[in-house]
């Protein structure tokens, strides 16, 4: 395995540092008052998301550009997954999210990798506290179907692709979660990239 040199992770916080506040649906400001509830408090929103790698250590990610609403102009790239249902685990849901956004199929869940908790503007213009938990699957198939996409997901998911840990480190675009590399390195799923 290579070790990252500190110039890498150096040009890796640089990276990082780039998109926050560049084509990103999540601020990290003050909570707008009218966007509360009568308690003060922000919606608790649950959401399992998706780390798919295949057997050459590349990340699926969906292409996300918004056209309309209160994320219009945004486009970014994420992981598959969504909101948990009121009646279903945070498990059931990354499987569910994994189905409906790209036609894989993940029987067995384990335990979560990662979970985040951050203010999130959705397209319909609410601020919510996004709580997700990210879950791994890993698979040789490379073929997608967008057949189960719900009728939001159509308009807005236009394109998907397999990251190298490289491309990821080379982009430009915005990437979510900001540490997506980080985390996947950290918890030994892709190996450090050489900078």
């Amino acid at each position: 395995m290579k070790s990252t040199s500190r110039s890498g992770i150096r040009h890796l916080r640089e990276w990082l540092c780039r998109l926050i506040g560049k084509n990103s649906p999540v601020k990290k400001t003050k909570v707008d008052r009218a966007q509360t509830s009568r308690s003060g408090k922000l919606r608790r929103r649950p959401s399992a998301r998706v780390f798919v790698l295949d057997v050459q250590q590349r990340i699926l990610l969906l292409k996300f550009v918004f056209s309309e609403g209160a994320l219009a102009g945004k486009v970014f790239w994420c992981t598959p997954g969504g909101e948990v249902n009121v009646d279903e685990t945070f498990a059931d849901a990354a499987r569910r999210e994994l189905f409906e956004e790209t036609g894989l199929a993940m029987t067995k869940v384990g335990r979560h990798l990662v979970e985040r908790n951050f203010v999130m503007m959705l397209p319909d213009g609410e601020k919510v506290l996004a709580c997700e938990r990210f879950f791994l699957f890993q698979t040789d198939c490379r073929d997608l179907s967008v057949c189960n996409r719900t009728v939001e997901e159509q308009k807005v998911i236009v394109e998907h692709k397999w990251w190298t840990a490289a491309e990821l480190i080379a982009s430009t675009d915005a990437i979510f979660p900001l540490n997506l590399l980080e985390i996947l390195q950290v918890k030994g799923l892709v190996e450090p990239v050489e900078v």
